[in-house]
């Protein structure tokens, strides 16, 4: 999962750090990390990420379920809204658990620090 986020978000002369860094200064902001999970992970995907990040390219596993090769799949709102909502559903359940709602904000800002020093 981190190396999905410095590439999505501290990579790049106009990467969203640059261009929001009193955002992404201390911590990677949750919205950013479901939109990031949106695409990596399916909805039942997600905690497994978490554990032991064996990712799946959600998206991109779209363009080749039909018959193994590539079909463009457009990344749009209306088509992945309901998997952003249930994985913000998921980070507000991982936040009030006592363990793993602190390891959630330790790890995010770490991803953050680690994220401005590979940029």
């Amino acid at each position: 999962m981190p190396t999905v986020c410095y590439s999505f978000f501290y990579q790049g002369k106009y990467c969203l750090a640059c261009l929001f860094p009193d955002d992404f200064k201390d911590t990677i902001p949750e919205t950013a990390l479901a939109l990031v999970m949106t695409c990596v992970c399916g909805v039942f995907l997600f905690l497994i990420c978490l554990m032991v990040l064996s990712l799946k390219i959600h998206n991109c596993l779209d363009e080749y379920m039909i018959d193994g090769t590539q079909h463009l799949v457009k990344f749009e709102g209306s088509e992945y809204s309901t998997i952003y909502d249930s994985i913000l559903d998921l980070i507000e359940d991982i936040k009030t658990d006592p363990y793993h709602g602190n390891k959630w904000q330790e790890n995010r800002q770490r991803w953050a620090r680690k994220g401005w020093s590979v940029s």
